[in-house]
């Protein structure tokens, strides 16, 4: 079922809101979808919240053994409703119905009739539904949430997270036939047959779905799968066929023609009719729709293409005609017209029918561009050994690294910098190479390599191109962060703020959002990365997001956007590839156990932490984001000696960084955890030494670095530094969630001191802060301070107060009153394990600990 569950997060959040809501849900989607999947995740939540499952087999079972229920159909109504009543009465209920069928009314009526009467109660009911004609009598009362396909991002992240997944041209076959199917994916996965070089590769697939067609049917079908999107009157033509071949599939459900277009019911029906029939069958269907089809058709080169022999290319390779197109130059002129895996896929098989090496290498490049663009990584790296063993043209090399991001990324940085190093020798001049030399820096972090790479940078000439330009800043900003803008004007007063023209426009987002990122100026960051990812989203670049989703994450983190760094993280899982060893991936997870930590869900954070802690060799950024996760969650649990710990691992011996930005992003909370466990001149050392090695570091950096080291320090010199920097008002602005955690740790030194009037204010600040932000774990921290100093916090904790729920703002307040699980379960008719669920959200929203504490913070 985890499997069929990937990329759905946006049903599963809707069911969990359904849940929550009372309310009457329909999932509906094609056969495959994950719809029972779905249906069984929202039986898993229901249940752990406290409902009692009732499935309408059961039900109706319970009915028709009270006298006199049988027969009409009002009375049988009326007996359901009574038995759900009934349950009602002893704890919220979940009504779970899988496999309506398209053509049955009477399920989704019955329910409805039910739900409707029963309004008062906790009564939720989630249906599957094969079809939208389940939920003909929608009305007042009843949502209908569609299953569509997976997006090509989170289809791709399915196949990666496969036993065996495929990689190149049969990758880019199964996404191809599956049309974001989950089921179709998975089963096209375990079909593949590959094949050698670069052919297409088959499936081992029955024909058994359409065995018991007519063969003129049977035809129709295969020249239609081929054929897509063609229009009834081109497959018709090419297949030799009419309209009566066609009735048997449309009344055997396999496909509709609405509009003259003929639409397949499933995926597999069509991949199906394609791999049953021969490879000779199947050249015979390209054939004819390449006859059919008029001249200037862009799918005509395409099928005249694929129905070319490969096996017979060497016998005809000097007539282009020969082989009906199957030489190097045709099938370039249809990679051309291509897009995606299925452009590499073409490219690669146009390099392999090359007779001259020059040409031959330069399709492998093309061929690697679009797979590494594409985020198949495996088959890029492939691709390029291809066109290295090919040629050893410089230029021709350096035009094609330059644009392999993704291969260099979350790896070691030196063997990325030695290629760029030899490119650069050997007579290659193109600023991608340098570019590329940033992207393997930046995703690792060594800052040995950070040193080379400025190296490199000193003999970059400078260029009049603009993507050009825009790539060589981003190096420059990469290597020296605190020099760029003494080399170039203010980034918000630079050129490259300027659009280019399309098909550039992406390079040049991502790379100033990588600028801004590096600058720490947060504001063009998160507008350039949002408008990157969106072009991304679009033009199916999935791989060129590794990096920017998790930077992205990051800047949202640092202003306290942790609502959207939660929707962020959600896609990511989708953008990043579902393989969970991925060094993205750990990445990804990472940041997700920050972000939970902070909202307050720890258990949620340890249970995910602990899927990522074995020892890898992954990138220095990544180790980075692991060791914040565990000290974040360490200290939120209690643990501080534990978290400084894991905040040390973030500096190797003598100060030295284990990544050259990350590791100075957290050094305020280092010394935080360094003060709250009592080892304030252990972390002092480390701090000094590796401030030593920051040499030139931005304003907002050395807002951070003053903060740490005041921290950790003693003496009214340390603490005049503290109240300077916490003086400055752009830091509120800046990182408000760092502010109010170095203003909390202020005030509990303060307290330490016996100075609690100077800390109250630091204190309620501090909290309206954590409030505003939804770090609920951390204001209900606070509040047992405010009280230890006699206040009762007020303010922001009234006004979350009113964006509970009415029955969670009943709870609050009968459980401030001093009422048990068990009383207000008899009051509202709910079950004490329902009353519990509900204050474990109560809590964190909040910003309290505990029972005791909602009297502080529950309006009167």
């Amino acid at each position: 079922m985890e499997t069929m569950l990937k990329g759905r997060a946006a049903e599963e959040a809707a069911i969990r809101a359904a849940i929550a809501t009372n309310t009457f849900l329909v999932l509906t989607g094609d056969t495959g979808a994950g719809t029972s999947a779905l249906l069984g995740r929202g039986v898993e939540i229901a249940r752990a919240e406290g409902f009692q499952i009732a499935r309408l087999g059961a039900l109706l079972a319970a009915v028709h053994r009270v006298p006199g229920s049988g027969g009409d159909p009002l009375r049988l109504r009326m007996a359901v409703l009574a038995v759900v009543e009934s349950l009602c009465r002893r704890g919220p209920v979940l009504i779970a119905v899988d496999d309506v069928p398209e053509d049955d009314r009477e399920p989704v009526a019955l329910l409805l009739f039910v739900a409707r009467r029963l309004r008062e109660h906790r009564l939720s009911v989630l249906l599957a539904a094969s079809g939208p004609r389940a939920c003909a009598v929608a009305g007042p009362g009843l949502t209908v949430l569609p299953v569509p396909p997976l997006s090509p991002a989170a289809a791709a992240g399915l196949v990666d997270s496969l036993p065996g997944a495929p990689t190149g041209w049969a990758r880019a076959e199964v996404l191809r036939y599956a049309g974001g199917n989950p089921r179709a994916l998975i089963e096209l996965t375990r079909a593949v047959v590959p094949a050698a070089g670069a052919a297409r590769p088959s499936f081992r697939l029955s024909g058994e779905l359409t065995a018991g067609l007519p063969e003129k049917t049977r035809q129709f079908l295969r020249y239609a799968s081929l054929a897509a999107p063609e229009d009834m009157g081109t497959v018709l033509a090419a297949a030799g066929a009419g309209l009566a071949d066609c009735r048997p599939a449309e009344d055997a459900g396999l496909i509709t023609v609405p509009a003259g277009r003929i639409v397949f019911r499933h995926p597999m029906v069509r991949a199906i009719s394609v791999f049953s029939a021969t490879p000779e069958q199947r050249r015979e269907a390209h054939r004819r729709l390449a006859e059919v089809l008029p001249p200037g058709s862009p799918s005509r080169p395409w099928h005249r293409l694929h129905a070319a022999d490969p096996d017979a290319h060497a016998a005809s390779a000097g007539d282009p005609a020969a082989g009906l197109g199957a030489s190097a130059a045709a099938v370039e002129g249809v990679a051309r017209l291509a897009t995606g895996l299925e452009a590499a896929g073409l490219w690669e098989r146009a390099a392999e029918l090359s007779s001259r090496p020059a040409d031959a290498a330069r399709r492998y490049g093309r061929a690697a561009t679009e797979a590494d663009r594409c985020g198949d990584v495996r088959w890029a790296a492939h691709l390029w050994q291809r066109m290295t063993a090919t040629t050893g043209d410089a230029a021709m090399l350096s035009t094609a690294y330059a644009d392999l991001g993704n291969m260099a990324m979350f790896r070691p940085a030196a063997p990325v910098l030695d290629v760029v190093d030899r490119l650069l020798n050997t007579g290659g001049d193109d600023p991608g190479l340098l570019a590329q030399a940033a992207r393997a820096v930046l995703t690792d972090g060594d800052p040995a390599d950070v040193r080379r790479l400025s190296t490199l940078l000193a003999g970059a000439a400078p260029t009049a191109d603009g993507i050009g330009q825009v790539r060589l800043a981003f190096a420059r900003a990469v290597a020296d962060p605190a020099g760029w803008t003494g080399r170039h004007v203010p980034l918000r007063d630079s050129a490259l703020l300027r659009p280019l023209p399309p098909a550039a426009e992406r390079i040049r987002l991502l790379c100033v959002a990588g600028i801004a990122w590096v600058l720490d100026d947060a504001d063009i960051a998160v507008d350039h990365y949002r408008r990157a990812l969106d072009m991304v989203s679009r033009d199916e670049s999935l791989g060129v997001s590794a990096i920017a989703a998790v930077a992205l994450t990051e800047v949202l983190f640092d202003l306290g956007m942790f609502d959207e760094a939660a929707i962020r993280l959600r896609d990511a899982a989708d953008l990043v590839g579902g393989n969970p060893d991925s060094p993205v991936r750990r990445a990804v997870t990472a940041q997700r156990v920050t972000l939970l930590t902070r909202r307050g869900d720890l258990d949620a954070a340890r249970a995910l932490l602990d899927t990522v802690r074995a020892d890898r060799p992954d990138s220095r950024l990544v180790r980075c984001l692991l060791h914040r996760a565990s000290g974040q969650l360490a200290a939120a649990t209690g643990n501080h000696g534990d978290a400084l710990d894991a905040y040390l691992k973030l500096f190797e011996p003598g100060g030295r960084p284990l990544h050259y930005l990350l590791s100075q992003r957290s050094v305020v909370e280092l010394a935080i955890a360094a003060a709250e466990s009592d080892r304030r001149a252990e972390a002092h050392a480390v701090l000094v030494a590796a401030h030593a090695r920051a040499v030139r570091v931005s304003p907002r950096r050395a807002w951070s670095w003053t903060v740490a080291l005041a921290l950790t320090s003693d003496g009214p010199e340390a603490e005049e530094r503290l109240r300077a920097a916490l003086a400055d008002p752009d830091a509120v602005n800046r990182r408000p969630y760092e502010y109010a955690r170095a203003e909390l740790c202020h005030a509990d030194l303060l307290r330490s001191r016996r100075r609690p009037i100077r800390a109250r204010p630091m204190l309620e600040h501090a909290l309206d802060a954590f409030v505003r932000l939804g770090a609920g774990h951390d204001a209900a921290a606070v509040r047992e301070r405010l009280r230890a100093v006699g206040i009762r916090a007020q303010g922001a904790a009234d006004a979350t107060f009113t964006t509970l729920t009415p029955q969670r703002q009943l709870i609050a307040r009968l459980a401030a009153g001093g009422l048990s699980n068990r009383d207000i379960a008899g009051r509202l008719g709910l079950s004490p394990r329902t009353v519990g669920f509900h204050l474990y959200q109560i809590y964190p929203a909040l910003g309290v600990a505990r029972r005791a504490q909602l009297r502080e913070v529950v309006p009167a």
